[in-house]
């Protein structure tokens, strides 16, 4: 995942809801926006929980089409 604002390929998962919804936020590490919300499967799950900064290349193993 790469910003589009900064275009940086560092980013944040964190969890963020409301009073209906609970979502995983992917937000730049860098520049802090929001770049897209992931799918509850188990990384990301994961990645929210911890609340640490990854990077592209960290996320390799997760399925093409869970990552984009």
């Amino acid at each position: 995942m790469i910003c589009k604002h900064c275009f940086s390929n560092e980013y944040r998962c964190q969890w963020q809801s409301n009073e209906r919804f609970r979502h995983i936020r992917v937000s730049c590490a860098d520049c802090g926006r929001w770049i897209k919300f992931a799918p509850q499967v188990e990384q990301f799950v994961d990645m929210a929980n911890s609340n640490k900064e990854y990077t592209e290349n960290e996320t390799k193993a997760i399925p093409k089409q869970v990552a984009e």
